[in-house]
């Protein structure tokens, strides 16, 4: 059986549910943007053009009663801003050396 992105968060959710913990639990869900896998008939490993497939990586986030549910966003999302965020989300204060932004 494979399992499908959807079927994974699902599981998670439904754990985070289940145990009473939904409610105070930060997820997210990003991915690299991978190899390409040869789609445009060069080796995996080649990564010289910026096509769809490397640009568009998926980034999820929900914390109930501080991140609106079902929101989307059509801003980009780099890396280096996930841990400042996260200090933010947090209360947390970002360190000076961190060159991301909330």
């Amino acid at each position: 059986m494979v399992l499908t992105v959807d079927d994974m968060l699902g599981e998670i959710l439904e754990y985070l549910d289940r145990t009473g913990k939904a409610a105070n639990t930060l997820l997210i869900f990003t991915s690299d943007h991978g190899t390409e896998m040869g789609a445009h008939g060069m080796p995996p490993w080649r990564k010289t053009m910026p096509h769809v497939e490397s640009m568009r990586v998926p980034f999820v986030a929900r914390l109930p009663g501080v991140l609106p549910a079902g929101g989307t966003r059509d801003t980009l999302v780099a890396p280096v801003d996930l841990f400042p965020t996260l200090c933010g989300l947090c209360g947390i204060p970002v360190p000076r050396t961190v060159e991301g932004t909330t």
